[in-house]
């Protein structure tokens, strides 16, 4: 399912009360009334780098506190969970965990390490 939403707030750090001293990253979104995190990845620097920079891209922003109240494309699976983002306009979308596979295939490198 593919509908729009905004970017109501986002995390992006090292927290070691939440992450153990892991990179992760979330975007929080709003869709109508309902709010729904995509991310919650945990990180290799050059994954984090690159999630950093695609997020930016599909926002169309190029800095990260210029997330907030963009509006941006959604995909969801078939229980809700968001698992693409796209740029509202144009036909550019991110989805991480096809894009992390095939950056492991092509380095031969787990993006967590």
């Amino acid at each position: 399912m593919e509908g729009n939403a905004q970017i109501r707030s986002t995390v992006l750090g090292n927290d070691d009360n939440q992450c153990h001293g892991i990179l992760s990253s979330f975007i929080n979104l709003q869709q109508g009334s309902s709010y729904q995190e995509f991310g919650g990845y945990s990180f290799g620097y050059k994954y984090f780098s690159y999630w950093v920079e695609r997020i930016l891209e599909i926002a169309g922003v190029s800095l990260w506190e210029d997330l907030v109240g963009c509006y941006v494309r959604v995909k969801s699976n078939s229980e809700g969970i968001i698992y693409a983002i796209g740029h509202i306009i144009e036909d550019k979308w991110f989805d991480p965990t096809k894009e992390f596979k095939e950056m492991q295939v092509s380095d031969n490198v787990d993006p967590t390490a």
